[in-house]
């Protein structure tokens, strides 16, 4: 009993380390694309990264500044702006 009770909670713990390792890995390949997208000046590529929702927030703080967006229409708003009017393009070597 004692034997079949290990077998199956190393098979669980397996399982969920695996399930962790692949969340884990779609969340870089995501934040490696958004930011690949920003550096190009893509923003459709950059809009599909993100959850359009009016509960999504952005915050970019810099030495002396401090901006935050909330909802998603505001957010894209301003990042549309911000494309359009900086030449962001450059190349981008994005590493784990």
């Amino acid at each position: 009993m004692k034997a079949a009770f290990l077998i199956i909670l190393i098979g669980f713990t397996s399982v969920k380390a695996f399930a962790q390792s692949t969340d884990e890995e779609n969340i870089k390949k995501v934040i490696t694309a958004e930011t690949a997208a920003a550096f190009k000046g893509d923003i459709d590529a950059w809009q599909r990264t993100w959850v359009h929702s009016p509960k999504v927030s952005w915050a970019d703080v810099g030495n002396g500044y401090y901006t935050a967006i909330s909802g998603w229409d505001s957010l894209f708003a301003f990042i549309s702006r911000v494309m359009k009017n900086n030449s962001m393009t450059s190349s981008l070597n994005v590493k784990n």
